[in-house]
């Protein structure tokens, strides 16, 4: 089973180039169609030294978009650039945004056990609704965690990955 059986957009690229330009365009087709679940894998070095996007930008249009975003990082063992040495905080803070994931490769052969760890995950989800006291719609981002209340003996069986925040939508 291949995780494009799983409805995923694929963003891929070869090199340091371009990462965040990639990310971007895909979070932003996202964005066009809102109602539908989206989810997006980033296979990347996690560096970028050519996007005419920054961080910050990707980052933002990633709260506003309804997506969740998967990242594998395929690092090489000894960093030799400052976007290679950040790449795997970048691309752990992406997808951590979107109560996505990140992993680290260390060897290709490794990619089959993510993709089906990933797999897995996409058909394990669970929708959880949260409407706030007081619901201001003032356009502003808002930070939300979730905590998962289990009895000792669940604590290695279940997780949750959730959004980092939501933006209240403006009138």
């Amino acid at each position: 089973m291949s995780l494009a059986d799983e409805d995923a957009s694929f963003c891929t690229h070869g090199g340091f180039a371009g990462f965040i330009a990639d990310a971007a365009a895909q979070i932003d087709d996202a964005c066009r169609r809102p109602g539908q679940s989206q989810n997006l894998l980033i296979l990347s070095d996690g560096g970028d030294n050519h996007s005419r996007y920054t961080e910050h930008d990707v980052k933002a249009a990633i709260k506003e978009a309804d997506v969740m975003i998967y990242a594998v990082g395929t690092y090489e063992r000894y960093a030799s650039t400052q976007e290679e040495l950040l790449g795997p905080d970048l691309l752990r803070s992406i997808s951590g945004l979107t109560g996505g994931q990140a992993f680290t490769l260390t060897d290709l052969k490794e990619l089959p056990a993510v993709a089906r760890a990933i797999g897995t995950e996409l058909r394990h989800q669970y929708v959880l609704a949260y409407q706030p006291q007081s619901a201001s719609h003032d356009g502003k981002w808002h930070k939300i965690s979730v905590k998962l209340r289990l009895p000792k003996k669940l604590h290695s069986l279940l997780h949750v990955d959730a959004r980092a925040g939501y933006y209240a939508g403006g009138e």
